[in-house]
């Protein structure tokens, strides 16, 4: 949690190795699957069959893995009929569903998500929150920037509260939760 520009973006960024940290070092443990904003990972002149596999394969997924998964993923993003459609052709929303539904059917251990939900419809939107409740509940770390209370709090068990690229605390969801919207902290 954090206002605008606290550093979270940036941290996920980080953490899904895009970015490099500027000082010290992040060791992550297990893989992990970012999905920081509609149609990072793929490429517009591709069909989104051929996206599935260039973002299948840049996150180090091999092509017997992402054959298995296929007509899964592309079932969930309900994308069927476009399927053989240039990606530039592709509304933001159906960039979303193809991005949600590659990376939560990939099994990682970490599920990276900056906001990517706020430009779904409704229907897929509770679909996909019900998804990351149960990879939750399947143990899958999931980390998450929203300005959606109710997702974040549907999902979270720990929370960290960030404020100009500082860590002000970490703890359990509704500890930061009240921290934040009381506003009763500062850097140190």
């Amino acid at each position: 949690m954090g206002d605008n520009g606290s550093g979270k973006s940036t941290l996920l960024r980080l953490l899904s190795e895009i970015s490099d940290p500027t000082e010290g070092s992040i060791t992550l443990r297990g893989t992990v699957s970012p999905m920081l904003e509609a149609g990072v990972g793929f490429h517009p002149e591709l069909t989104g069959r051929e996206n599935i596999y260039l973002n299948g394969n840049l996150l180090g997924i091999g092509r017997r893995e992402l054959v298995k998964k296929f007509e899964e993923i592309v079932t969930y993003a309900e994308i069927t009929e476009y399927l053989d459609t240039p990606m530039k052709r592709y509304s933001s929303g159906m960039f979303a569903r193809l991005a949600f539904a590659v990376a939560t059917h990939l099994n990682r251990d970490i599920l990276i998500v900056d906001e990517v939900l706020s430009i779904s419809d409704i229907s897929f939107r509770e679909k996909s929150i019900k998804r990351l409740q149960n990879l939750a509940r399947q143990g899958i770390t999931i980390l998450i920037v929203s300005h959606d209370v109710e997702l974040l709090r549907s999902i979270c068990d720990q929370a960290v509260l960030l404020k100009d690229g500082t860590l002000i605390k970490h703890g359990k969801y509704q500890e930061i939760h009240s921290l934040y919207y009381g506003e009763q902290y500062s850097v140190e």
